[in-house]
């Protein structure tokens, strides 16, 4: 249900009458690739003076969200109806902004959301063949993943609210393209506060543009009020844009693109943030993939850095079964709960993290370098992946464009995405062959290769299966466990 958009020159009666104090800035258009932003109208006497500051009452964060749902029952009984979902900041935001963009005007937030801009440019909210572009990217993934979960909680506010008075009446308008848009919005322009505020869109200052380093930086002061303030050092004059820094220096190329739509020209090696984030599953015939995804807390993935090295948790425990001593078994609570229990060498254990698993109890294990070249085989393997289909996305690109189904920025910004990311794995793969070819020669992986397989330890086989070349079965290969799988995939803890 779009709401009716307002012209940005109105916004200066929106700062007058909702008490916003901004003396020294406007917002404008700076130019087509930016878009809206602000600009300095005057340069400050003080420096140090806050250039905006927004009242804290205007500030859409949880806590505000709890206190509207005081007088508003229709706001009070949606956040009752979804509890798990709207324990979360997000959540009770996501519910505000549905429900402020079907009830019209009624607060400030009502008459804002009708000047932020009613498309943004982040994956999700591409059309189906823009979004293939990301193909072999650590963001197609992800962006799939995410428009998955936005059409399952949209679904399931819809269907918890539509018996409530009024909202059977009027929640059929809130249209699945609403929910992602509004998930957009709030991922593209909120800010983190220090608590008790936390996480929070800012009227105004959420149409300032990003900058590495920037202008200017946010804070709240003490009477709980948002403040954007002058970064020291920095030579202002009137007319310039006010920039804040997005990333604060630390989010990566796919993580700027994925949340806010843009990759920012400095993005790269140079940076020292540049990383790339896959997810890694479990082998589809692994029996204890379920109970291994069950136990393990952590993300299911590698990070590739920009050094072409890798760090992983969960890699350890994908690559192990039962005949390297892993097991899983249920046992009971002091409450009487049943819960999954994972063993290693008959060692509880209970993090996965290089401290805690890795250095305890993988390193000093004699098979430790077959668990390696486990890993590195199983890298391989993944980027190889991922390297093969960024470049079939490469060649598809311009045939696409050519034929009206993808932007020019989209098919440029994807293009910039692989030019990152796919040198930071080729980097990452020529390291592993280097370190798969120096285990091979490994006596201990030698011996089990003589062993297991009396052969030659650097056939072709070998080298391009994990347990080929490990001499070891994999995860895949045991069906010995002490815990059952239900025909839904989790372990049976009954």
């Amino acid at each position: 249900m779009p709401v009716d958009p307002l012209p940005l020159d109105q916004l200066q009666d929106f700062i007058q009458v909702f008490d916003i104090e901004a003396p020294h800035l406007t917002a404008t258009s700076i130019d087509p690739e930016h878009g809206i932003g602000l600009r300095l109208t005057s340069v400050p006497r003080d420096p140090k003076t806050p250039i905006l500051t927004v009242p804290k009452e205007l500030l859409l964060c949880s806590t505000n969200v709890e206190i509207a749902s005081k007088s508003d029952k229709n706001l009070a009984a949606a956040l009752d109806a979804v509890p798990q979902f709207s324990s979360a900041a997000r959540g009770r935001i996501m519910v505000f902004l549905a429900l402020r963009m079907l009830e019209g005007a009624r607060d400030a937030w009502s008459e804002y959301i009708r000047f932020l801009p009613t498309t943004v440019p982040v994956p999700t909210l591409w059309p189906e063949p823009a979004r293939h572009l990301l193909s072999g990217t650590s963001l197609y993934q992800p962006t799939e993943k995410k428009l998955y979960h936005l059409t399952q909680e949209r679904t399931a506010f819809v269907e918890a609210v539509m018996e409530l008075p009024w909202f059977s009446q009027h929640i059929h308008k809130l249209t699945l393209q609403d929910w992602i848009l509004n998930d957009a919005l709030l991922r593209s322009r909120y800010i983190r506060l220090p608590e008790p505020i936390g996480d929070t869109m800012v009227p105004v200052l959420d149409f300032a543009n990003h900058s590495h380093p920037s202008v200017a930086r946010y804070d709240y002061d003490e009477f709980g009020d948002a403040v954007l303030v002058l970064n020291p050092d920095v030579e202002v004059k009137e007319g310039m844009e006010i920039t804040i820094d997005y990333s604060g220096g630390e989010k990566s190329a796919s993580e700027m693109l994925y949340t806010y739509g843009f990759i920012p020209k400095d993005e790269g090696e140079d940076r020292g943030v540049e990383t790339v984030r896959l997810f890694l599953e479990c082998q589809e015939d692994d029996p204890l993939g379920p109970a291994k995804r069950r136990v393990f807390n952590g993300e299911q993935t590698v990070t590739l850095l920009s050094d072409g090295s890798w760090k992983s948790d969960w890699i350890w425990l994908t690559l192990l079964n039962a005949e390297d001593t892993l097991y899983f078994r249920v046992v009971a609570t002091t409450t009487g709960e049943r819960t999954l229990e994972v063993l290693f060498n008959k060692h509880p254990i209970t993090s996965f993290t290089a401290e805690d698993f890795v250095n305890p109890y993988l390193r000093p294990h004699p098979h430790f370098p077959i668990f390696q070249l486990r890993a590195v085989v199983l890298l391989l393997q993944k980027l190889e992946e991922h390297i093969e289909q960024m470049e079939r996305a490469e060649n598809a690109a311009m045939r696409m464009f050519a034929l009206g189904l993808v932007a020019e920025d989209i098919v440029a910004t994807t293009g910039r995405l692989r030019e990152l990311e796919g040198r930071i794995m080729m980097k990452a793969r020529d390291k592993l062959e280097k370190q798969r070819d120096e285990l091979l020669q490994d006596s201990t992986v030698v011996e089990y290769l003589r062993q297991m397989q009396g052969g030659d330890p650097e056939t072709e086989e070998s080298t391009s299966n994990p347990g080929a070349a490990s001499g070891v079965p994999t995860a895949a290969s045991t069906t010995e466990t002490e815990v059952q799988i239900t025909e839904t995939g989790e372990p049976d803890l009954s």
